[in-house]
């Protein structure tokens, strides 16, 4: 049998911490996601203020707090920023936000709706931090199926699904 693993990260880990005999079978099997329910159902674009989207457990390590600044800082520039999700952060996240106009925690919705709310947005947001290092992000290829602009932290992860940035915006975490 041969081992499989969901990131080159955790590849990388396993040919440095076990027997190389193992370690040269490795292959990487990344997430993905069912394109028909995450598909984009909106094509055209909206008009107004330029709405991106998060979607998913807020939890801690997760670099989320960085959208609050980025609201901060891009307050008035036409763009808001939703949140969809609970989670352990939650109140974290709600404590720093105060009154940031443009920064909205919108709270739970069903998993069968995520769809739909991330199709309604302009664009998408992908936070992680270097604590979540052997994942695959199972958002990013959600975020892809529906057909939404990706703005993404840079990762060895992120910058391999997203080409480099060729298929999303790669910024760095703080």
């Amino acid at each position: 049998s041969v081992p499989i693993v969901i990131s080159g990260a955790l590849k990388e880990w396993i040919r440095e911490n076990m027997d190389s005999g193992v370690a040269s079978q490795v292959q990487v099997v990344a997430n993905g996601v069912g394109s028909e329910r995450f598909r984009p159902l909106r094509e055209e674009s909206h008009e107004g203020t330029f709405r991106l989207a998060f979607a998913g457990l807020l939890k801690p390590h997760y670099g989320l707090e960085c959208v609050i600044d980025a609201a901060k800082r891009l307050s008035g520039d036409d763009i808001s920023f939703h949140i969809y999700g609970a989670g352990p952060a939650k109140s974290k996240l709600e404590d720093l936000s105060g009154d940031v106009g443009n920064f909205v925690l919108e709270g739970e919705v069903p998993f069968r709706s995520v769809p739909d709310r991330l199709s309604e947005m302009d664009g998408v947001l992908y936070t992680t931090s270097p604590h979540y290092a052997y994942q695959s992000p199972t958002k990013l290829f959600e975020y892809m199926a529906v057909g939404r602009p990706i703005v993404a932290a840079r990762t060895p992860q992120t910058e391999d699904i997203l080409e480099e940035g060729k298929l999303g915006r790669l910024f760095e975490m703080e």
